[in-house]
């Protein structure tokens, strides 16, 4: 009888080594990729909520195809030196989007800016802490916290100078609510709703101001990327994920 040849213990260890190498190096990767499916996921049905709750507002407030203004939400005193909104301002928007099933809360919002991770060096005296009243939905996906874009927002932002001096209200978009420190183009994007209650990612035009981003770009200048370089550019992480089809690649 011939004897059967079995494998021998420096081949199993040398076929356990290269297993071990491979998923050291595969794993990561896919955890990383299901974790942006998963926040594209989550995005895409804020973007939709947020719709709703726009048009909500503008019905129920008694503003319907009227300026965002009427609302009287992002009148003087209902916001912060941050611009986030404070308690009263919360609870009256939240009524006004029927949104009544949404927990509030105030919470210490602290979050970094995209390069910041990307850069092993980072200086902690980048991040911003602020307190904000954090919304969220019922289903506790994500948090939104609202407020009133600074006077960066209202410059001239196409050529036709459709959002100069126009008021505009931004929403953070939380899509991990249960953490504590929040990463400009990771687990926090900016959303803003503008003009006739229009929607719309937040872009940086060619004089670098913040803009909807369907009106950043007259002539051209539109920079819909966040770069990890340059932090007035991360607040467009959004409108970059949008650009280019729902995709994040950065």
């Amino acid at each position: 009888m011939k004897n059967k040849r079995c494998f021998t213990l420096a081949e199993v260890l040398i076929t356990l080594s290269i297993l071990g190498v491979v998923a050291a190096i595969s794993i990561p990767n896919m955890v990383q990729q299901y974790k942006k499916r998963l926040t594209i996921t989550k995005l895409q049905k804020a973007y939709s909520e947020v719709n709703q709750l726009a048009t909500n507002i503008s019905v129920n407030s008694g503003c319907f195809n009227q300026n965002i203004s009427c609302t009287q939400l992002l009148a003087s005193g209902n916001y912060n030196d941050r611009g986030h909104f404070n308690q009263d301002t919360t609870n009256r928007l939240v009524s006004l989007a029927n949104f009544n099933s949404a927990k509030i809360e105030s919470k210490q919002l602290r979050y970094n800016y995209l390069n910041c991770e990307r850069n092993k060096n980072c200086k902690t005296n980048v991040s911003l802490a602020s307190d904000a009243i954090l919304v969220h939905p019922s289903h506790n996906q994500y948090s939104f916290v609202f407020g009133k874009f600074n006077s960066a927002f209202v410059q001239t932002c196409s050529d036709d100078d459709l959002s100069n001096g126009i008021p505009a209200m931004f929403v953070y978009v939380i899509t991990e609510p249960k953490k504590s420190l929040y990463t400009m183009g990771r687990n926090l994007f900016v959303l803003s709703i503008y003009d006739n209650f229009k929607v719309s990612s937040t872009s940086i035009n060619g004089f670098g101001h913040s803009c909807p981003a369907e009106d950043a770009g007259g002539s051209g200048r539109i920079n819909t990327y966040c770069t990890p370089d340059n932090n007035n550019y991360s607040s467009a992480c959004y409108a970059k994920i949008i650009h280019e089809g729902w995709k994040i690649n950065y």
